[in-house]
């Protein structure tokens, strides 16, 4: 997302992942459900640890669930970077990054 004065703006990756998430965590009963669990610590009658249990039980599960990401969804990510040019150690394509990887 980005912000555009006071509105909230998809951006094209953020499209692209809403495509290839899960249901569940795109479901509005989803956060229905946080939300009232949320009142419900607000109020004290929901301990925040069990809220917080509850959700990294639902990411793990999700994790185990969706562990893998295919081919396809992950040319739907890939950012076309020019060559810089031929590593000299494996012989595969060179491009501008954030990190380094001296052998």
């Amino acid at each position: 997302m980005k912000r555009e004065k006071k509105q909230i703006i998809p951006t094209e990756d953020g499209m692209k992942l809403i495509t290839v998430l899960p249901d569940v965590v795109k479901s509005p009963k989803l956060t229905a459900d946080w939300e009232n669990a949320l009142t419900l610590v607000a109020k004290g009658e929901l301990p925040m640890e069990d809220f917080m249990a509850d959700i990294e039980n639902m990411v793990s599960e999700l994790i185990h669930t969706y562990h893998e990401v295919s081919d396809e969804q992950k040319k739907m990510f890939a950012q076309e970077q020019a060559a810089l040019g031929v590593c000299p150690n494996c012989g595969g394509q060179v491009v501008k990054g954030n990190s380094a990887h001296i052998v």
